[in-house]
């Protein structure tokens, strides 16, 4: 699989999903993310995803990603021009985005960026969170 998942920790002690991606990106590779996202644990947080140059992202794939809602904030390292450029277009395609979004060139700025955007509560939690 051209994803590799792990739980991360920042300096400042800010918890997120950390994935390394590369190679070609497939349907099942997009669900795997999406799956990763729905753990209980990962609390509809932040993401830290670190693309390698060349990585593919397939149509069906980007599909997927596409209509991801349930996160607070992705900050995406990519330095391949082409990936970059697929990214951002995938970014301006988004349905009902849930969170932000954004590029960076080195995994310390987008650390530095995550640390400071604010958690949003899961909609599936939010009913139970009055009672």
């Amino acid at each position: 699989m051209p994803l590799s998942f792990r739980d991360a920790t920042s300096p400042t002690g800010v918890a997120y999903l950390f994935i390394d991606t590369w190679g070609v990106i497939e349907l099942e590779d997009a669900q795997a993310f999406v799956a990763q996202l729905d753990r209980p644990e990962h609390d509809y947080g932040r993401v830290l995803s670190v693309v390698q140059p060349k990585t593919d992202f397939r149509p069906k794939a980007r599909k997927v990603y596409m209509q991801v809602e349930n996160f607070s904030a992705v900050a995406v390292v990519v330095n391949g021009a082409i990936v970059r450029a697929a990214i951002n277009l995938m970014i301006r395609l988004m349905h009902h985005r849930s969170g932000v979004v954004s590029l960076f060139e080195t995994v310390e700025a987008a650390e530095a960026w995550l640390e400071q955007q604010p958690l949003r509560q899961r909609p599936d939690r939010a009913a139970h969170s009055g009672s």
